[in-house]
């Protein structure tokens, strides 16, 4: 399990999210004093009952396959975390037509000119009808025949 250290002071980058159990209500609403305390455990001193109570409270080392098991599980979160965050932030509750402008509102042109420099001038129609026209068949003789003199020279 390979993890992400930091650059400057090479500390683990990984945020791990601490589970808590949740104690039974049963045990939880009865607050009977502990049977363990006996006269003999109070005559003791207070570090010596605190140090027997780490020590039972102490947990043993996780064994191989326990410490694999965490490994794989926070690997897989590590890895979910890193994904989710490659995407960016999640643009679902967004307005549709929100878009941030790249020209600012001030700096855009008007969709009218203020003062028009040249008239607009359509000569769709005009190229139409000419294309559209029969050849003159005089014109077309008239070529036929220039175009063969020049041939002839």
């Amino acid at each position: 399990l390979k993890l992400p250290l930091c650059r400057a002071c090479r500390h683990v980058t990984m945020k791990v999210k601490v589970v808590r159990k949740r104690k039974d209500a049963a045990a939880a609403s009865s607050s009977a004093p502990k049977p363990a305390e006996t006269a003999a455990d109070a005559a003791k001193p207070l570090i010596r009952r605190q140090e027997a109570r780490r020590k039972a409270k102490a947990k043993e080392p996780l064994s191989v396959a326990e410490r694999q098991a965490r490994n794989k599980r926070l690997a897989k979160q590590f890895q979910e975390e890193q994904l989710r965050s490659s995407f960016g932030r999640s643009r679902d509750y967004e307005a549709e037509g929100q878009k941030k402008d790249l020209i600012p509102e001030e700096f855009r042109e008007d969709p009218q000119e203020v003062a028009p420099t040249r008239r607009k001038v359509n000569k769709l129609e005009d190229n139409v009808q000419s294309l559209s026209k029969k050849p003159d068949i005089q014109m077309s003789d008239l070529l036929l025949k220039v175009l063969n003199n020049m041939k002839k020279k």
